[in-house]
């Protein structure tokens, strides 16, 4: 009850603080700083706030990664990003494999401990920082009117790579202890191609219940059962929920737009998104002490230095190349800028560094690694973005075309 009064006050004082200052500073800045302010004054009074590893992971798990995952599947339109198909594989596919082993690789050798920091934490690290969560940038695009298509590649990464960083971040966890191949293999198959599968029965099921009366009601109340079934479920039989409620999302949303309107569902949906994001962030607020940046942080420093190496590796190693050889992986220098400095990252990011397991001995310095790449995003990146990124725009009236056009007619 506790955490639920914090969150709900919390919620309410970072709104009126941001109204107060008419949008000046980020929202995930305010909403940091209010959720640490807040648990310090609480905690500090003699209240317990009831912040337990149980708790987070029930409230993750059962709350915030089917909201986020469904969501993302919800909202993208494979048939619209098609112009930039070959761009999006390969930033969401090899890109994403490239960024989490760069990361993995200069994290594990700049740490030098493998004794509390082994390849297993520098992977997962490697997935946290790999999970981009661009909300922040494309809102800011839209205040530069005609710069909001350029946000496109982005929004579409953005969509599509956080359910597979939080299967590749389940794959780690759930792999923890096994030594040999065939053994990791046979765990990564079962829990992908049967969270896919399960995911996949799960949407058959939602069209099927759907056929009847495909009402906007209805339809909100079944994409609710959906999300929730399918990763819950999913984990409850030891599959991927993550891969499991992207399937099932994406096979939903495909089917359903042929018999309703969906505009008004994907606005729901970005709703129920937009208060999970605002959650975790006040999560984070509410776990960081002081003691973690001075204990943590030459970590904290490596990450960031890890995570800007990736993202360039990404970007300017692997795609500028592609766009070279074909056209199909083209890409225009605003949106490679864009990318790079574009590619914060935000609510799952902290969601999975929540979830880290206190049995590993890891977790607190993973932990302090990706509150430190965060809070580099919101501090360092985002105010980049207008000068680095947009040289040359012009702030003017918001552009009525949504930063993700051509992905849905949702504000992400």
């Amino acid at each position: 009850m506790n955490l639920v009064i914090f969150i709900a006050t919390s919620g309410l004082l970072t709104f009126l603080l941001h109204a107060l200052l008419r949008d000046r500073v980020p929202v995930t800045l305010i909403t940091v700083l209010v959720g640490f302010g807040v648990s310090e004054l609480v905690t500090g009074a003699g209240f317990d706030l009831g912040l337990r590893w149980e708790t987070f992971a029930d409230l993750i798990v059962l709350g915030a990664l089917p909201v986020l995952i469904f969501e993302s599947a919800m909202l993208y339109d494979a048939r619209a990003a098609r112009s930039q198909a070959g761009a999006i594989f390969l930033v969401v596919g090899p890109g994403l494999l490239l960024s989490v082993g760069v990361a993995a690789g200069v994290m594990y050798l700049l740490m030098d401990r493998p004794e509390v920091f082994d390849w297993r934490a520098a992977i997962y690290a490697g997935v946290l920082l790999a999970a981009i969560d661009p909300l922040a940038a494309l809102r800011l695009l839209r205040r530069f009117p005609g710069c909001g298509s350029s946000g496109r590649l982005l929004a579409s990464e953005g969509l599509l790579n956080d359910a597979v960083a939080v299967v590749l971040a389940g794959l780690v966890i759930s792999t923890a202890g096994m030594n040999t191949a065939l053994g990791i293999g046979k765990t990564v198959a079962w829990l992908v191609v049967g969270g896919a599968a399960f995911g996949a029965a799960i949407g058959g099921i939602t069209l099927v219940a759907a056929r009847a009366n495909a009402s906007y009601e209805r339809a909100v109340v079944l994409t609710i059962f959906a999300a929730y079934a399918s990763f819950v479920l999913a984990e409850a039989l030891e599959l991927s929920g993550a891969m499991a409620a992207l399937v099932g999302g994406l096979l939903v949303r495909r089917h359903l737009r042929e018999r309703m309107d969906c505009e008004s569902l994907y606005r729901f949906w970005h709703g129920l998104s937009y208060t999970t994001y605002i959650v975790m962030f006040l999560l984070m607020g509410a776990t960081i002490t002081l003691q973690m940046f001075t204990d943590r942080w030459l970590a904290m420093v490596i990450a960031i230095a890890a995570a800007i190496v990736a993202r360039a590796a990404l970007v300017y190693g692997m795609l500028l190349p592609f766009g070279k050889v074909h056209e199909t992986f083209s890409t225009t220098a605003t949106d490679r800028r864009l990318l790079f400095i574009g590619g914060t990252r935000g609510a799952v990011t902290v969601a999975l560094a929540l979830l880290i397991p206190l049995e590993q001995p890891w977790w607190y310095t993973v932990q302090s690694m990706a509150y430190g790449v965060v809070v580099f995003s919101i501090c360092i990146q985002l105010p980049w973005l207008r000068y680095v990124a947009l040289p040359g725009a012009k702030e003017g009236a918001e552009d009525p075309t949504p930063v993700n056009a051509g992905i849905d007619a949702a504000d992400r």
